[in-house]
């Protein structure tokens, strides 16, 4: 007979996932822009996929959903499969999101640099234009 601590155990790095992800959006709430948008709507996706798949556990559990297919493809199953895939859909939303965060940071980065090194590159032709005019 299994325990249903095992489950727990089973539930858990999904719930460890999702709570990072909403983490990652509210330390993001500043920053609103295409990249921010998709892991928000990737985040709300896997968020209602786990509340749908509790919800249709318990149904299942409760005995209110009933089973009108045949084998496989019946309705309960239909269910889970579908929101087992709005699961792993908004998983993809979010990280392509993550990955345009991504690459806004590194271009961000480069930018960054390349202006230092005007800075410094300046700042090196007035020092030896003071030494010229001295």
């Amino acid at each position: 007979m299994a325990s249903p601590f095992f489950g727990l155990l089973a539930v858990l790095p999904a719930i460890v996932t999702l709570v990072a992800q909403w983490i990652g959006m509210i330390s993001m709430r500043n920053e609103r822009n295409g990249a921010w948008w998709t892991m928000m709507i990737g985040t709300a996706m896997s968020t209602l996929g786990y509340l749908a798949t509790i919800v249709s556990v318990a149904l299942a559990f409760t005995g209110v959903s009933t089973s009108r297919g045949y084998g496989f493809y019946s309705s309960a199953n239909v269910v889970i499969i579908a929101v087992a895939g709005l699961i792993t859909l908004g998983g993809l939303v979010f990280a392509s999101g993550f990955a345009m965060h991504g690459l806004r940071r590194k271009a961000a980065r480069e930018r960054e640099q390349q202006l230092e090194a005007v800075t410094a590159a300046m700042s090196e032709e007035l020092r030896v234009a003071r030494e010229r005019g001295r």
